[in-house]
């Protein structure tokens, strides 16, 4: 399916009313089964499926490694998943995630919340480098309505993923990353959307020990990040950024170039 489409639309411009032709992201629903069973619903730009799925299944904790999936199975419209062993019971699903905002928000505890182990050593360069290639999208530049993030390593960028979600986005770059064998641990992520509790939480669970945005950064990211020992760094632009978590460690460890 195309990722983008053209759209008629009245453009106001310098007080005048055009007739134009504008480029949208598109958006599709996605249904999730596990063993037969609906697990969720999603909204997302229509390509990486399966990593998209192997990435959520992974951040939700339903999978720990890549080796449970016996059997991925895409159709138009539903990704069909075999699980061996797989209890429902233990995981609640979540009926439907909207592209916008990830869905209905998980309850963060103490018990919950993952302690990032990492040795991972970066400088502000590579930090300006992997945003300057996230914001570098063309399909992000096109519509306007996409979000990209990046794995991103001392070498520069491993891979780039797009989607109309954030979170979605997220996911996909973590299935992405466990299909190509990436050492998490060794990687940040940049994105250009906002850092929320609930991405923090996925790099988390996949122990990715830093992430940085274009965009801001919400509180109860902030408090998931101090429990996790997880680098969060948001308003990365125009050769600036703020970083709210961890500078002691990252100062004394040297993550960063003073």
């Amino acid at each position: 399916m195309n990722m983008k489409k053209e759209f008629a639309c009245q453009r106001l411009m310098d007080g005048k009313i055009t007739s134009v032709m504008d480029t949208v992201a598109t958006e599709t629903p996605l249904s999730v089964f596990i063993n037969g069973r609906h697990f969720v619903t999603a909204m997302i730009s229509p390509q990486m499926v399966s990593e998209f799925v192997l990435g959520h299944l992974y951040s939700s904790g339903v999978i720990h490694e890549l080796s449970e999936v016996e059997v991925l199975e895409v159709k138009e419209g539903s990704v069909h998943v075999l699980i061996p062993g797989y209890d429902p019971s233990l995981h609640s699903p979540k009926r439907l995630i909207v592209s916008g905002c990830g869905g209905s928000t998980s309850f963060l505890d103490d018990i919950k919340i993952p302690t990032i182990h990492s040795s991972l050593h970066v400088t502000f360069g590579a930090l300006n480098a992997g945003m300057r290639d996230v914001l570098s999208s063309s399909f992000h530049r096109a519509t306007g309505g996409v979000h990209c993030v990046g794995l991103v390593d001392k070498s520069g960028t491993l891979r780039l993923v797009e989607d109309v979600g954030r979170h979605n986005a997220v996911d996909k770059a973590i299935g992405c990353g466990l299909t190509k064998g990436i050492d998490f641990a060794q990687v940040f992520l940049a994105t250009t959307g906002r850092i929320s509790s609930e991405i923090v939480y996925k790099c988390a669970v996949a122990n990715i020990p830093l992430v940085i945005s274009r965009g801001a950064v919400t509180s109860l990211a902030i408090e998931v990040a101090m429990k996790a020992r997880l680098t969060i760094i948001g308003f990365a632009r125009g050769g600036r950024m703020n970083i709210y978590t961890w500078r002691e460690k990252i100062w004394r460890s040297d993550i960063l170039d003073r």
